[in-house]
């Protein structure tokens, strides 16, 4: 089995789009221009982007907004105002914006038009590395003695971590901006959007996570807050919208780390379940929107990643083997 960075179905640009020159951060948007911008938060039918430099390097500077002075990834802090188009973006996604009218209200530069595509490349936003810790080596031997699971007596989806031998036993340590509006309910962001998707606050929910994912799209909980707020409700985005947000946070957590495909990520350390959840909802996701082969993918690296499988991985597995 396959267990290497995830890489799931991309979404709009052709191949190469990414590669090619990105209006340059030493001037705004024209009208009449496409441009490609990196949404790092949304609200409603308005994307808070980014125009990244052409090199796209972390320590670039270059921020013009001052609610964004220490924002991730640097850039030209734009607002986009989507009008009737179809097919947003969410955070951590690239877009192209077919502009048809600018202004500037503060320091914030404001662009009318379209968005014309919407496509997932998280190595091009050229993030900074999210920090990761080696806690321990793990063999399959005494990883199941500490389970007290028999060998004997596992399921055949256990194949796989039985043959592989030692491995790295790591921690993510994705970072997470405190909020930079007060709180309402809670002292944790996520609980206090958590609490407002209950009272149905849907421009609550948003304006928290938002707050989040501008400040550092390397905000794991933030993208898994706002899949599950998709997945469970469809004035979120639905299944097609909680797939992307999993998906976003799924890649920023392995292609922005030094996690390699047979690092074990154990829900015992706390700070790698953002990266599990993630996981866990993509594959239900993907399940929900009848792609069955890719959850049953998603769901045998889940386990991979966490052999106690706190999640119940295995028992999707075998339900979805049912038919």
């Amino acid at each position: 089995m396959n267990h290497a960075a995830f890489d799931g179905p991309e979404r709009g640009p052709a191949p190469g789009a990414l590669a090619a020159p990105v209006t340059s951060s030493a001037h705004l948007p024209e009208v009449g221009e496409r441009v490609v911008l990196a949404c790092v938060g949304r609200t409603g039918d308005v994307l808070h982007a980014r125009l990244l430099p052409p090199d796209r390097t972390p320590d670039a500077p270059d921020v013009r907004s001052r609610n964004d002075a220490t924002a991730v990834p640097t850039g030209v802090s734009l607002v986009a105002r989507t009008g009737l188009s179809s097919d947003l973006p969410v955070p951590g996604e690239w877009f192209g914006y077919d502009v048809t009218n600018t202004w500037t209200f503060g320091s914030t530069p404001y662009l009318g038009g379209s968005v014309a595509w919407a496509g997932r490349d998280v190595r091009a936003l050229g993030l900074p590395p999210c920090p990761l810790d080696v806690r321990d080596t793990w063999t399959p031997d005494e990883g199941l003695e500490t389970l007290g699971l028999d060998p004997d007596a596992l399921e055949p989806v256990y194949d796989d971590l039985l043959a592989a031998g030692p491995r790295r036993v790591v921690e993510l340590r994705p970072p997470m901006p405190a909020p930079r509006r007060p709180l309402a309910f809670e002292e944790d962001a996520i609980l206090e959007a958590a609490v407002l998707r209950d009272v149905g606050d849907v421009r609550g929910v948003e304006d928290v996570l938002n707050d989040l994912t501008r400040r550092d799209l390397r905000a794991l909980e933030a993208h898994v807050a706002w899949g599950e707020a998709a997945f469970d409700d469809a004035t979120f985005g639905g299944y097609a919208g909680a797939y992307r947000h999993y998906a976003v946070a799924v890649d920023v957590a392995e292609r922005t780390s030094d996690l390699k495909p047979d690092d074990l990520t154990p829900k015992g350390w706390i700070e790698n379940r953002p990266y599990l959840h993630a996981l866990h909802g993509l594959g239900l996701a993907a399940w929900a929107l009848g792609r069955h082969e890719e959850a049953r993918r998603t769901f045998a690296r889940l386990l991979w990643r966490d052999p106690r499988d706190g999640a119940g991985a295995r028992f999707l597995i075998a339900h979805l083997d049912a038919g």
